[in-house]
C-alpha cells in the first residue's frame, strides 16, 4: 500500500481542465450487520479525468445534516480508493485480498478505521473507461466491528 494515495497537482492541474468529462455515477451502498440490511443509494454528477495511475472523479457528496463533502474516486484495473475531505475526512483504500487502515476524522473525534477488501471488480467500456465497480468489504472502526458492505458504482459517461 502506498503512502501517497492522490497527488493534488494530478487531479487538479489548469492544463487538464479541458480534458475532464462530465459522467453521472449512481452510488449504493448495502450495509449488513447482525441479520440486518440498510441500502444507501445516491446519484450525482462527476468531473472525470483519465491519468497515468488511474481514472479520478471528483464529485460532492450531501451527508447527514446537509453538509456536502468534496470527495475523490480512484480507479485502477486492481485497486478503488475513496477520499472525502470537508465536514468529515477519510480515506478507504480498496485491493481485494487486501487490509487497509485509515483515520475517519468527525466533528465527533478521530476514529482508527479499518477495512479487509474480500473482493473488487472492475467493469470498463470498450473505450476503457470504467463503466462499474463494485467492492465487497468488511470494516471495523476502533476495532468494533461494523459490518460487511457492498459498494457499487455505476457510471453513465455525458459523451462518447
Amino acid at each position: 500500500m502506498s503512502s501517497t494515495l492522490y497527488n493534488k497537482e494530478e487531479v487538479n492541474k489548469k492544463g487538464n481542465l479541458q480534458r475532464m468529462k462530465d459522467v453521472t455515477i449512481r452510488v449504493s451502498i448495502i450495509h449488513t450487520q447482525d441479520g440486518q440490511t440498510e441500502h444507501h443509494q445516491m446519484e450525482t454528477t462527476a468531473k472525470a479525468a483519465e491519468k497515468e495511475s488511474g481514472w479520478f472523479f471528483t464529485y460532492t457528496e450531501e451527508m447527514e445534516e446537509g453538509k456536502k463533502v468534496p470527495t475523490i474516486v480512484k480507479i485502477t484495473e486492481s485497486m478503488l480508493s475513496l477520499l472525502r475531505q470537508g465536514h468529515v475526512n477519510m480515506k478507504q483504500e480498496f485491493e481485494k485480498g487486501k487490509q487497509s487502515e485509515s483515520m475517519y476524522v468527525t466533528p465527533y473525534g478521530r476514529f482508527r478505521m479499518e477495512i479487509y477488501t474480500r473482493k473488487l471488480q472492475v467493469i470498463q467500456t470498450a473505450a476503457g473507461r470504467p463503466e462499474e465497480a463494485r467492492v465487497f468489504y468488511q470494516q471495523w472502526l476502533d476495532g468494533q466491528y461494523l459490518g460487511d458492505y457492498e459498494l457499487h458504482f455505476l457510471f453513465r459517461w455525458m459523451e462518447a
